[in-house]
């Protein structure tokens, strides 16, 4: 008998309520101490470099929130728990989430993807891509809870979802080569922190 594979967490765990917010200029200095706060490991996956805290400084200093949509999620006390962002780039939005670790599968990272999906849609925005890894079945869950087509590569899967109506005879736009890179459940440009690292 073919052997039943387990629920994941996301059907287990009880979902947390927690406000999701837009990030202004006066949340830079949150961001940073969440970015901090991360361990290498968690660094090298959000931004392809496992980024010292002098590099994250410059990173966030550079991010334009007003141009760019950028959410967290706040817990006790105002700290943020998660955050995201959809890069505005070529009538397309580049999305990415990252929730801190003890606050994953609650419903979190929806919350926030589903954010950011309005975000687009107020901006116009024809598409909503994001890029995970093949061996991310976490991330995988998230984009299709969030209602993403799924297309898969050689060594990861991007996943997209319409927000304008695109014209029948339209092609598909194709993300261009010197679009940022994101990976594995990350909310970072990897151009970016190599920049930053530079």
């Amino acid at each position: 008998m073919k052997k039943r594979l387990p629920r994941l967490a996301d059907d287990i765990l009880p979902k947390l309520e927690v406000p999701v917010v837009r990030l202004v200029e006066a949340d830079r200095p949150a961001l940073l101490d969440y970015y901090r706060r991360l361990s290498l490991a968690d660094r090298l996956a959000l931004f392809g470099l496992p980024l010292p805290d002098d590099k994250l400084s410059l990173y966030v200093h550079r991010l334009n929130l007003e141009s760019d949509g950028h959410v967290a999620a706040r817990g006790a006390a105002s700290v943020l728990i998660g955050v995201g962002h959809c890069v505005v780039f070529d009538n397309q939005g580049i999305l990415n989430l990252h929730v801190a670790h003890g606050y994953r599968r609650r419903g979190i990272g929806t919350s926030m993807g589903r954010e950011l999906a309005r975000f687009g849609a107020g901006r116009s925005l024809r598409w909503l891509r994001a890029y995970f890894s093949k061996n991310d079945p976490i991330a995988a869950s998230l984009a299709r809870r969030l209602d993403f087509d799924l297309n898969f590569g050689l060594d990861r899967f991007y996943a997209e979802r319409a927000l304008l109506k695109p014209e029948s005879t339209a092609p598909r736009p194709m993300v261009p080569r010197s679009a940022p890179t994101l990976v594995s459940s990350g909310h970072a440009r990897q151009k970016s922190a190599q920049a930053a690292a530079a």
